[in-house]
C-alpha cells in the first residue's frame, strides 16, 4: 500500500495473559486498552484464554523458544475457541483478531524474549529484573506489543542485527533490548519502509505508542500514570510491581524535594512583594 492510498482498516490485536503477577496484568490491561484512544491504526483487545492450559504450564518449565513453536498454533486456536465460547454464554459474538500476543513472565532457556510466526507472538520477560531494568517491566511489554502489532500490519518486516534503538532491533544481547524500550522509535529506514508499505498515519500512530509521551514524566505524570499509581504501580519509581525500600525512599525524597522547591519559590515571591511594598518582613509575619 502506498503512502497516498486509502488508510488501511484498524488492525485488531488480541492480548492474552499467561503466567503473570496480578498487578502487572491489571496495569498492562488498562494501559493497552487506553492506547486505543490515542490512535486509529491498532485496536488492542483483551481475550479470555484457558487459564489451566498445558501450553502455559509447558512455558513454565523454561524450554527453548523453538520447542514451543510446534504447539503454539494449537494453543492459539484454543484461545480463540475459549474466547468464542465465553462470548456465546452471554449471547454475544467474539470478533476475529489479526494477531494474538501472549504476555508471560516466564523465560525461554535460550534467552529469546520475542518469538512469533504468522498470527501469533509470545513475549517472555521472565528474570527481566536482573537483565533489563530500567525501565519498568510494563514499559517493556508495551514497547514490544507495538512491535508485534506492526508485524501484523506489515508481515514482511525484517529485523536488523545492529542496535539502533529501533522497534525492529534484533538485540542478540539482552542488555541491548532496553535501548528500544527507552528510546521508543522507528529508525529512518524502517519508518520509510513502513510508510511505503502501509501509510504515513500508521507510522505516526506507531510512534505515538512507542514514545509513550502520553505517560508524562516523573515530575509531571499524566492522568494515566496517576491512575496506574492508584492501582499500586509507580511507572517512574518502581522496577517491578512491588517497590523496594530504596525505591520508596527515592520517591519520598523526590516528593519532598519538589515541596522544598515550591516553598522556596513562594518565599521568594513573598519577599519580593515585601520589598516592593516597602514593608518589613517581621511586621508581615506577625500579622
Amino acid at each position: 500500500m502506498s503512502s497516498d492510498a486509502e488508510p488501511q482498516a484498524t488492525v485488531p490485536i488480541g492480548i492474552v495473559f499467561g503466567q503473570m503477577e496480578d498487578l502487572t496484568q491489571d496495569v498492562l490491561s488498562y494501559l493497552l486498552l487506553y492506547q486505543n484512544s490515542l490512535q486509529k491504526t491498532f485496536e488492542f483487545r483483551i481475550l479470555a484464554g484457558p487459564s489451566d492450559d498445558p501450553f502455559i504450564e509447558h512455558l513454565r518449565l523454561g524450554v527453548t523458544h523453538s520447542a514451543v513453536i510446534a504447539d503454539c498454533h494449537a494453543y492459539m486456536r484454543r484461545v480463540i475457541d475459549s474466547n468464542r465460547a465465553e462470548a456465546e454464554e452471554f449471547g454475544l459474538k467474539a470478533e476475529p483478531v489479526q494477531k494474538i500476543v501472549l504476555l508471560t513472565d516466564t523465560r525461554f532457556s535460550d534467552n529469546f524474549f520475542l518469538v512469533g510466526m504468522g498470527g501469533w507472538t509470545i513475549l517472555a520477560f521472565g528474570g527481566w529484573q536482573k537483565e533489563f531494568a530500567p525501565p519498568s517491566i510494563v514499559e517493556y511489554y508495551l514497547s514490544h506489543v507495538v512491535t508485534a502489532a506492526l508485524d501484523a500490519l506489515s508481515p514482511g518486516n525484517e529485523r536488523h542485527f545492529d542496535t539502533r534503538g529501533c522497534a525492529f532491533d534484533f538485540n542478540s544481547s539482552l542488555a541491548d533490548t532496553r535501548f528500544k524500550a527507552l528510546t521508543g522509535q522507528l529508525c529512518s529506514a524502517c519508518a520509510a519502509r513502513l510508510e511505503k508499505e502501509t501509510s504515513k498515519q500508521s507510522v505516526d500512530d506507531a510512534n505515538v505508542l512507542l514514545k509513550r509521551a502520553w505517560l508524562g514524566s516523573p515530575t509531571a505524570p499524566s492522568d494515566v500514570a496517576l491512575t496506574v499509581k492508584k492501582l499500586g504501580y509507580d511507572l517512574f519509581h518502581t522496577a517491578g510491581p512491588t517497590p523496594t525500600l530504596w525505591e520508596k525512599l527515592k520517591g519520598i525524597m523526590a516528593e519532598e524535594g519538589a515541596k522544598s522547591i515550591a516553598k522556596a519559590i513562594v518565599t521568594g515571591l513573598v519577599g519580593g512583594l515585601v520589598i516592593l511594598l516597602g514593608l518589613k518582613w517581621p511586621a508581615l509575619v506577625s500579622k
